[in-house]
């Protein structure tokens, strides 16, 4: 067995990507392709199903994170990617329509959305953030 002076941690790695957007819509919708991408998903464009979201949090990045960790849920659970046709952001409270697709192929496996140095930004063009992901 290990010395009981140390102890082996277990290794993550992670991946960043900066996302920006004119508004905190298009920001909110350029980070879940943003992840998409990372991912590797590659959608059947057929439709097949719809949802309306709704989505509460105390601050503008745990709504981005639990939006995120909504597209990652569905994409290990149900198997599907989203567009996103509508979204309003009010406060600290989201709405959205998704439109879901059926992946057809998924590259890399993304575990989580961290809080890892996230603040959402204005920018001269509207907004801009940092998302770290561990994979």
């Amino acid at each position: 067995g290990m010395d009981e002076n140390y102890t082996e941690i277990e290794h993550t790695a992670d991946w960043s990507i900066r996302v920006n957007g004119k508004s905190l819509e298009d920001l909110f919708r350029n980070a879940s392709l943003g992840l998409y991408a990372l991912s590797g998903v590659e959608l059947n464009m057929t439709p097949a199903s719809d949802k309306k979201l709704e989505l509460e949090a105390h601050d503008m990045e745990s709504l981005l994170v639990s939006f995120l960790e909504e597209a990652l849920f569905m994409l290990e659970v149900e198997n599907l990617g989203f567009q996103v046709p509508e979204i309003s952001i009010d406060g600290n409270r989201l709405k959205a329509s998704l439109v879901n697709y059926e992946i057809i192929k998924l590259e890399k496996e993304i575990k989580a959305v961290t809080f890892a140095g996230l603040k959402i930004l204005r920018t001269p063009d509207g907004y801009s953030v940092n998302i770290v992901f561990d994979v």
